[in-house]
Formats: structure tokens, sequence, C-alpha cells
């Protein structure tokens, strides 16, 4: 082989080796690329889960997968992809399924548990377009269900507890408690309330989760406090007086238990979610007003808010634009008549007849 020759296979090697890393550098961006794009696209999906519909997904699934297991179906239900099997396995289900003491389930509990079924299986069923709403396709399921639901009814499980509403009284009971009264910075974040002397701007809500539905940022104008007097602006402005530097940016942060030697009142970290929702427990716990402690939660707040708005016959349409919900129907669930007002509708209907009545006795 002569020079030539030599220097062309060694420049040919050359190029090859080039040419190779090249590629290799092309494809570990690409890769990186590939990569960061996945991330933003899992971020995105999870950005736009509604956390506890995800939750309470979760949970019926983990009980109805034992279960499954337990009648001999080893299949997971999202691989199966013979209809009239998964309707089996789900009618069986919702006809045995009990608490774990052995109780029966309130009625809207079974339908919730459908619910968060339907939701999985959409996502990851292998029969496409499922939906086990639809009573042509899953008949069995859609009479079982009613049927079960009926029948727990009619043992007095159909009725749901939920969040109890105060009335004035109760509010005014809390505020003037000895307890509230006492300044401490844990009874601050208990006074703190969203009726502050401020623009307050509530940017996600249950019920206005900014998506796909649209939705601005829900913005209530607080008025200031009366003249000298220490109300919701006077806590809320000392609130953040007391903020420590570099505190988290949530509302709510955890009380310093050394606050008395340190005079610094609160933690740079928020309360967790768990440690929230126990607000109006605790207030009811220490200022022991007359309402079942399961009965109160903090969406019990807000419940106050519509009914109290409700018995001042403040219009529904002022009502849903601060509380942040989005029909007329939302809020009629949350508005019951008082006593006065039951009373004042039967005095009407007892007038209306006496003088029907004594109309009708003249006249013979």
């Amino acid at each position: 082989m002569n020079s030539t020759l030599l220097f062309q296979s060694a420049r040919s090697i050359l190029e090859n080796k080039e040419s190779n890393l090249t590629n290799i550098l092309v494809n570990k961006e690409e890769n990186k690329v590939e990569s960061e794009l996945q991330n933003q696209i899992e971020y995105y999906k999870s950005k736009g889960t509604v956390k506890n519909t995800l939750k309470v997904t979760r949970n019926w699934v983990a009980q109805l997968e034992p279960f499954c297991k337990s009648r001999g179906y080893n299949n997971p239900i999202e691989t199966i992809t013979d209809i009239r099997v998964l309707q089996r396995q789900i009618v069986e289900f919702i006809t045995l399924m009990k608490q774990q003491n052995g109780q029966e389930y309130k009625a809207n509990s079974l339908k919730l548990s459908l619910d968060a079924i339907n939701h999985h299986l959409l996502k990851s069923s292998k029969i496409p377009e499922i939906n086990l709403h639809n009573r042509y396709e899953f008949p069995e399921i859609h009479d079982v269900l009613h049927g079960k639901m009926r029948y727990l009814q009619e043992k007095g499980l159909g009725e749901v507890q939920s969040a109890c509403a105060l009335n004035l009284e109760q509010v005014k009971y809390i505020l003037e408690h000895e307890f509230m009264i006492v300044l401490t910075p844990e009874n601050l974040l208990y006074r703190q309330r969203e009726d502050n002397g401020f623009n307050f701007i509530r940017y996600v809500a249950k019920n206005n989760q900014r998506d796909l539905n649209g939705g601005n940022a829900q913005i209530i104008p607080i008025p200031a406090d009366h003249l000298d007097t220490c109300g919701s602006c006077y806590d809320f402005q000392l609130y953040l007086s007391k903020h420590p530097i570099n505190a988290d940016e949530h509302l709510y942060l955890q009380v310093n238990p050394k606050w008395k030697e340190t005079s610094i009142w609160y933690k740079t970290t928020r309360y967790g979610l768990n440690q929230l929702n126990k607000f109006i427990k605790k207030i009811d716990q220490r200022t022991k007003i007359s309402i079942p402690t399961n009965l109160l939660s903090n969406h019990s707040g807000r419940k106050t808010a519509t009914q109290i708005l409700h018995d001042n016959e403040i219009p529904e349409q002022t009502i849903m634009n601060i509380t942040g919900h989005r029909s007329i129907q939302g809020v009629w669930t949350y508005k019951l008549t008082n006593k006065q007002q039951k009373l004042m509708g039967i005095s009407s209907l007892i007038s209306l007849y006496e003088s029907n009545s004594n109309n009708l006795s003249h006249e013979n």
C-alpha cells in the first residue's frame, strides 16, 4: 500500500470518528432537550390535577384492588378488556363493600366510590372511552348501585353530615370569648379572617381552579376598621408585621413555641394542610360552642358566611361574588331557611287560610 492510500485511510478513520463524536453529542443534546420537555409536560399535568380528586381516587382504588384479589380476580381492573368481567367485579364490590369497622357506608359514599373508580379507568383502562355511568353499557352496575343506595337511605344512611354553619350568636360568642381576646401568636392566627381591610385576592379556590374552564382571580374589597377600633385590619396588619424575614409566602405560619423568650412570634415555615384543617375544631374545643365537633371544619366558615348573608337578605349574585360560587345552585346548597323565616312562611299560610275561611263564612 503506497503512502497516498495510507493517508486516505487514516483521514477516513479520523472523519468517521469525528462524525461519530458529532452524532453522540447531537444525540445527547437531543436527549437533554427531550428530557426537559418531558419534565415540563409532567409538571403541567400535575399542575392541572385537582389534588383532592387524585387523593379520593387513590383511596377507593386502594380498597378495590385487595377486594378483587380476595374474590379470586388477580388481574388489575385497568388491564381488563372484557366489559362483562369488569362489570361483575365492580358489582360485587358495591354489593359487599363496608367500612373497616364493619358498618355500612353512607349512600353517597357508594356514588363517590364509583366516581373515583371511573376516573381511574378513564385514564388507565384498556377499554377505550369507558364510562361506568353509562346505564346501557353497564346496566348491572347502574341497577345495583341505585338499589343499594335506596336500601341505605331507608336505613337512615342517606343523609350527608356535611360541615355545619354557625349562627350569628355563635360567631359573636367565639370572637368575644376570653380565649380569643387574649392576644398570642396562636390566637392571632385563629382571628384571621377573609374580611380584612384590604383587597383580598384569592387566585385559586375549590370552585375556581383556573383551568380550561377559565376564571379570574377573585377580588374581595374589604372595608377598613371603624374609627378607634381594633378590628380585622388591625389583626391582619399586626400579623404581617410579625412575619420573620424570608418567611414562607403562604398566609398561615407556624407558631414559634419560644415566642415569649425570643419575641419572634412565628417560624419561617407554614402550617401543613392537616394542621390547618384542625383550626375550627381547636376553636370549638377551647370556646366550647354548642355544636358537635364532628360537624365542624374549616368549611364551616364558608357556610357560616353564606348563611349570614342569606339571613340578611343579601342578593344571591352578591353572595356568589363574595363566596366564590360559580352558580346560584351552588349557593342554594349552603343556604338553610332559619327558624324565623319558617315561622313567617307558616304564618302567611295560616293567615291566607283564615282569610279564605272568613270569606266563606260571610258568604253563607
